[in-house]
This record gives structure tokens, C-alpha cells and sequence, in this order.
């Protein structure tokens, strides 16, 4: 669960295959009970286009998508939330796609076939890492902002 109840964590969830997307999002849906909001999209192009105007704090996306890719997509998240936490999906893995993802940043690398626990426990731990983030960063600008004040 979010540390800070009154504002959920924001996932998106993105893969074109439309039958595995909506078994991840009924999965990771039923395994939350509303805990973390979700949005799902079988376009890469609507996914691009809804991060330009809303900052989500997960990514969990398939790597190989037409027009868009799991990369591009983690750029964009990333550009809008330097905490996100990203987590690539794929069929066939490459030794150039895994070094990008790490270079990128991406929290955890999955190869599919991905059992429904699989799934679960990536997206509880990038939670919880969000978490710990949220925390810390909380305690650095209440303390920057407490040392800023004058003692008078």
C-alpha cells in the first residue's frame, strides 16, 4: 500500500497484445484492491500521449511494440517522474535491450511467459521502493526547507 494514502500510486500498464494486457490488468487490479490506480493501453501511441499529460510512478510495459517501445516509453515516464520505477516486459531478450533498460534506469527485466505472482511481487516491490523514495525525499526537503528558516 502507498505510504501516502490520499494520493495512490499511478501505474501504467502497456502491452499490444490486447488479451495479455487485460489478464495482467485484472491480476494486478484484483492483487491491489484499488491500492494503486491503473491504467491500461494496448497503443503505444496513446501511451505516449496520455504520459505527456499525467506523471505515473510505475511502468510495466512490453519492450517490442510497433511505433512505440518499452524504451521510448520508459524515457517519457522518466522525463515527467525521476522516481518512476520501470519495469520491461519481453518475449525475446537482447543483450543490447537488457544493457539500454539498465542504462535507463528500469527497475526489474521480465521475460514472458510470467506467471500471475511474477507480476505481483515486481510491481509490490517497485511499490515499496517508490515508498521509500517518497519518504526520503519528504525528510530532505522538510529538513533543507527547517534549516532555511530563520531561528528568530
Amino acid at each position: 500500500m502507498s505510504a501516502n494514502s490520499h494520493c495512490p500510486t499511478r501505474l501504467l500498464l502497456v502491452d499490444d497484445d490486447p488479451e495479455l494486457l487485460e489478464l495482467w490488468e485484472h491480476v494486478l487490479r484484483e492483487a491491489f484492491d484499488g491500492q494503486i490506480h491503473i491504467d491500461a493501453l494496448s497503443d503505444s501511441n496513446a501511451a505516449i500521449k496520455l504520459v505527456q499529460r499525467h506523471s505515473f510512478d510505475i511502468l510495466v510495459t512490453d519492450l517490442s511494440m510497433p511505433d512505440v517501445n518499452g524504451l521510448d516509453l520508459i524515457r517519457c515516464v522518466q522525463s515527467r517522474n525521476r522516481c518512476a520505477q520501470t519495469l520491461l516486459i519481453t518475449g525475446t531478450s537482447t543483450v543490447e535491450s537488457l544493457l539500454e533498460s539498465v542504462d535507463l534506469g528500469a527497475a526489474d527485466y521480465l521475460l514472458k511467459p510470467i506467471q500471475p505472482e511474477q507480476l505481483i511481487e515486481v510491481v509490490r516491490s517497485a511499490d515499496a521502493r517508490l515508498n521509500r523514495w517518497r519518504v526520503a525525499l519528504a525528510g530532505a526537503f522538510r529538513r533543507k526547507y527547517a534549516q532555511t528558516e530563520s531561528p528568530c
